[in-house]
């Protein structure tokens, strides 16, 4: 029979096997990051700005935290920090929130700013083992997209909030798809009309009327908000009905 003793003993036995896995997990996510960020990293053209990463949460779920940023393939990502949170398992759900990122595109020089972007995925069953086009013509095949149940952008007072998925299309391209919550959308029609020279400032006077014609006000806040798709297709930047920023082709290595 099962004696007092031994029941008093089972959350014991439980606290170790958790602790035993969170560890074992610990390690294994140490090994791969120092791989990566020593050896397959650089090999695949990537340049770490910051220390190597580290790894902490216990006895939560792991966090690997890392600053400065990194570049690859003419793209230069500049941040504070960046956490992500996880326990690295497919269908298990990983966040992460990065602090003042800035994108600088080699090839337009060009430059992308926010103040944070905080998101939510679902890691999907497998990843490409490295980055060739084989290896990534099997992904978009046999995955395709990634789920995001949860991202939110925030530049000034502008905020956006949003769910659905990221993936490839057909031809390889990044894909984007998105139901999402815009506040101060005004705000976002100036800085892409007069900031970046995306969209003329006759598209973003015809782009304000119809938001303004769907968009809503918080009588709370003041702010200005309203609800849409924003789309990447065919390598265009789509927000609701406004075509804006057109992204350069990527080519994967062979």
């Amino acid at each position: 029979s099962i004696t007092v003793k031994k029941l008093l003993l089972i959350p014991f036995v439980l606290i170790a096997v958790y602790c035993g896995g969170w560890y074992y997990i610990a390690k294994e996510l140490n090994n791969g990051i120092h791989q990566f960020y020593e050896t397959d990293g650089p090999l695949l053209g990537y340049q770490f700005y910051g220390d190597k990463p580290k790894l902490s949460g216990f006895p939560f779920k792991p966090v690997v935290t890392y600053k400065k940023g990194f570049a690859k393939d003419g793209l230069n990502f500049e941040f504070d920090s960046i956490k992500i949170k996880a326990y690295p398992l497919p269908t298990q759900p990983l966040s992460a929130d990065i602090k003042n990122l800035s994108i600088q595109v080699a090839s337009s020089k060009r430059s992308y700013d926010m103040d944070q972007l905080k998101t939510t995925i679902i890691i999907p069953k497998f990843m490409p083992e490295d980055v060739t086009l084989p290896n990534i013509t099997a992904w978009q095949k046999d995955v395709g997209q990634i789920d995001i149940p949860y991202l939110e952008i925030n530049k000034d007072s502008i905020t956006a909030q949003a769910s659905g998925a990221i993936g490839l299309d057909d031809n390889l391209q990044p894909s984007i798809d998105m139901n999402t919550l815009l506040k101060d959308y005004d705000k976002l029609l100036e800085f892409l009309s007069e900031e970046t020279k995306e969209i003329t400032p006759l598209q973003s006077k015809i782009a304000l009327t119809i938001f303004n014609g769907i968009g809503k006000k918080d009588e709370e806040s003041g702010r200005k908000y309203v609800k849409l798709r924003i789309e990447i297709k065919d390598r265009r930047l789509i927000i609701g009905p406004l075509k804006t920023i057109k992204f350069p082709e990527v080519f994967w290595p062979e």
